[in-house]
């Protein structure tokens, strides 16, 4: 008896082991759900949950010194898409500075579009971005976000409980 749950446990480690190999970038894996939470114009503790599934990346680009991450959800409307740069290319908490078009800042930028081009663009001003995971090229870069963001208008909105994760992509130069 002993000896069948133990084989039977040993079955379930190696099973479960085999979960944490990395998966190719090239593969349609489900990651750590992407989701945030916005309190601000029309929005008040409004959940945006983006799904658990993508194949989109992040890559690093060596010679900004930069992590860009790109994440979408284009199945219809709603249409969600997630913009994330910051430097280096490590785990840590960086500060959230204004998005700019230049790539030396640490921002989120986030379009949310609905049916009837109907849409809205929420912009970091300040806050707190956290990279918890950054992983091999194949493996998983993983983080959350939070802070005062902007729409193109000037309304404040305040986006708390940000959560992504993709696969990260080849690096460039």
């Amino acid at each position: 008896m002993k000896k069948g749950l133990f084989g039977m446990i040993a079955l379930i480690v190696i099973f479960l082991g085999g979960c944490m190999l990395p998966v190719p970038p090239s593969a349609n894996v489900k990651v750590n759900a992407n989701s945030f939470i916005v309190s601000g114009g029309s929005y008040l503790n409004s959940l945006f949950n983006c799904g658990t599934l993508t194949n989109d990346t992040g890559s690093y680009s060596a010679s900004l010194n930069l992590t860009q991450s790109n994440i979408n959800w284009n199945t219809g409307a709603p249409y969600v898409s997630i913009h994330i740069n910051f430097k280096g290319n490590k785990t840590g908490t960086f500060a959230l500075g204004p998005t700019t078009t230049t790539a030396d800042t640490n921002a989120v930028n986030i379009t949310y579009a609905t049916s009837g081009n109907s849409s809205s663009e929420f912009l970091s001003q300040v806050g707190t971005l956290t990279i918890t995971e950054y992983g091999a090229v194949g493996g998983i870069i993983k983080g959350t976000f939070s802070g005062t963001f902007y729409d193109t208008d000037g309304t404040p909105y305040t986006i708390t409980n940000g959560q992504f994760s993709e696969i990260r992509g080849k690096d460039t130069p």
